[in-house]
């Protein structure tokens, strides 16, 4: 029966349990993360989310607005030319019939026209009996509307959405106040609201499609209203899901809003002066068949806003931008699918990067990672640019893919470093278990090379070969179990002495061992320690072992050579030995003959004492004999030292079993 060795490690790699658990944390965070985003949000996260949507807003580029509208500009030239603001009213009296010849789809006047003006009266003869012109009026923040003239009632009603179809308590909605126009234009012309919804870095990103203005009226936005008017179809609304005009079926998020899908920086929509228009300088070409916005672009009216393309852009031109948008059905969607689609998408990019850091792919890894985090990106881009039939684009939350991404490169390292701690620990198992069958000295090195690994080289060693006198007469007398027990204790005395002595017991050769001092590295003292240590065992030893077999307590015989030798792993291919081999060896092994010959129980060549530094005559060695090894041409000088029960000196050699 083979059994392990004292002092080996049990079993091989430690069991893997729970090492996906990092996995399993990041993609509960992820989805946890997801859901907030969804429900909840905050300051933090919804400002990365944003930030991520403009640099999508700017690699996907614009898109040709400027086929559907355009933009007669209210700019520091026109205020120069018409003199004072009072003015503006008569210029846009003026001006209105010169657009309306053009052949426009649409006219929305994205100016409030609030205050009464003498040139009222002109403007209304204008707008009388034009269906294609819509007035813009503005909701303010108030908590519901006040008093209003029968004009303005009027208009209002006249102005609303058509079909609504409401669920719930949307249709509940207090009614907003409103800078509206004065009642004699409002009886003159459609009115339509021109809120935009922008956050703390003024991007206006969101547009109320529809305000409550009372008795279950919805006034339009002038973006929405215009794009019906170009379409000559009605609007529809169903609150809180979608809004219809002609084919254009718009979905809506909760409010009735829509995300702005802006079409590019300035000049994607072109703008013509009011003051050219006046003039005749503006071509009757650029508006035919847009919807044409009159509104303010002068700085100093200041109705301007951030975009993801240009940090300065007006108000006018954003609500252009918004119509032809709508009129091409082009809004940026968002809501539960969406949202739904954001997790899962960030769930997979988290797996794909745990995956690609969790592996043992060396340099490649974070190559890897790079690349499924980009493909992550790559696939938010595209569904933001527009797929398939959705003409405009979808917004993935950023900031959820972000946190994906994050989450899997953490679960990764984390996986990576269980794993490097399980290896360790599976390498000190396994140096253990090797320790058990080679010196512990060596177990570094054979565990990080192997058997290749420790090399052939020649150095100088002290060799010691130790056994028990008449082991094979002993053996005979006792039980097989007997003599494993003693043979257990021969060896921990052999084991001990040699630790103690920091020497190597290089092999077990039953009741004997082979013990080197000098690897895995050569020091000065070797043969000194080589000597106690034999002196140790040949003292010591039977002291330790008697009563473990019948009789006197066995003898330990010890001989000692020093010299040159060839440490080396030898054996096959798959199994080897670390051993010594040379000259120095078969030396050392040969003395144990001379031993027994003259009944001495410790033997050592003037090379070992030379190298010891020891003056034989005062250290208690004495010379015995220049014998003739077997195979060697060279005599060998062999001392012995005197120990208790030794033959006297000069008695005759004898046959010591």
């Amino acid at each position: 029966m083979t059994g392990r060795p004292r002092g080996a490690a049990r079993g091989g790699a430690a069991p893997r349990r729970g090492g996906r658990w990092p996995l399993t944390a990041a993609l509960a965070a992820t989805l946890l993360f997801a859901l907030w985003r969804a429900l909840a949000g905050d300051p933090w996260t919804d400002a990365f989310d944003r930030w991520t949507v403009d640099l999508r807003f700017q690699l996907r580029g614009g898109w040709p607005a400027g086929e559907l509208a355009a933009v007669i500009a209210v700019d520091e030239a026109t205020l120069a030319k018409v003199g004072h603001p009072a003015a503006l009213r008569a210029a846009l009296a003026r001006a209105l019939p010169l657009i309306l010849a053009a052949g426009p789809s649409a006219v929305a006047v994205d100016l409030l026209l609030v205050d009464p003006s003498p040139s009222d009266a002109a403007l209304s003869a204008a707008l009388a009996g034009e269906p294609r012109v819509l007035l813009g009026a503005a909701a303010l923040n108030a908590a519901s509307a006040g008093t209003r003239s029968a004009d303005l009632a009027a208009a209002l009603e006249r102005s609303a959405i058509p079909v609504v179809i409401s669920r719930g308590e949307a249709a509940e909605a207090p009614a907003v106040e409103l800078l509206a126009p004065t009642d004699g234009l409002a009886r003159a012309a459609r009115l339509a609201h021109v809120n935009l919804r922008q956050g703390a870095d003024r991007v206006p990103r969101e547009a109320p499609l529809a305000l409550p203005v009372g008795d279950g009226r919805l006034l339009p936005s002038i973006a929405l209203a215009a794009a019906a008017v170009a379409q000559g179809a009605p609007l529809e609304l169903v609150r809180g899901r979608e809004v219809r005009f002609g084919p254009r079926v718009i979905d809506l998020l909760p409010g009735d809003r829509v995300i702005v899908d802006h079409p590019g920086g300035p000049g994607v929509i072109a703008e013509h002066s009011l003051a050219d228009l006046l003039a005749g300088a503006a071509p009757p070409a650029a508006l035919r068949g847009r919807m044409v916005f009159v509104g303010a672009t002068a700085e100093s009216l200041r109705d301007v806003f951030v975009t993801p393309y240009a940090p300065e852009m007006s108000g006018v031109t954003v609500l252009a931008g918004l119509a032809a948008g709508l009129a091409e059905g082009r809004v940026i969607r968002r809501g539960p699918g969406v949202e739904a689609a954001a997790a899962a998408l960030a769930l997979a990019l988290c797996l794909a990067v745990w995956a690609a850091h969790a592996r043992p792919v060396g340099r490649f890894a974070p190559a890897l990672g790079a690349a499924a985090a980009l493909a992550g990106a790559g696939a938010a881009q595209a569904a933001f640019a527009g797929i398939g039939p959705l003409a405009g684009g979808i917004w993935l939350d950023g900031a959820s893919l972000g946190f994906g991404v994050a989450a899997g490169l953490l679960a990764g390292a984390a996986r990576r470093r269980m794993r490097a701690v399980r290896e360790t620990a599976a390498l000190g198992r396994e140096r253990a278990n090797l320790a058990g069958f080679v010196p512990p000295a060596l177990a570094d090195l054979l565990a990080r090379g192997g058997a290749g690994g420790f090399g052939r080289r020649t150095q100088d060693a002290t060799v010691l070969f130790a056994d028990v006198e008449g082991f094979t007469t002993l053996a005979e007398r006792m039980a097989p179990l007997e003599t494993a027990d003693f043979l257990a204790e021969l060896h921990a005395v052999f084991a001990a002495e040699t630790a103690a002595h920091g020497g190597m017991v290089v092999d077990w050769q039953g009741d004997g061992a082979m013990i080197a001092f000098g690897l895995p590295e050569p020091a000065p003292d070797d043969a000194a320690r080589a000597l106690a240590c034999a002196a140790a065992l040949a003292l010591r030893a039977p002291a330790r072992l008697a009563g473990r077999i019948p009789g006197p307590a066995p003898r330990v015989r010890v001989s000692l050579h020093h010299g040159p030798t060839a440490a080396a792993a030898l054996g096959g291919e798959r199994q080897a030995v670390v051993t010594l081999a040379g000259d120095t060896v078969n030396l050392a092994a040969r003395l144990q003959d001379i031993a027994r010959r003259h009944g001495r129980r410790l033997v050592a060549t003037r090379e070992t004492l030379d190298a010891a530094g020891e003056d034989a005559a005062a250290s208690g060695w004495r010379f015995l004999e220049s014998a003739r090894i077997r195979g060697r041409d060279a005599l060998a000088e062999v001392w012995t030292r005197d120990l208790p029960d030794d033959p006297p000196a000069g008695a005759p050699p004898s046959a010591v079993a």
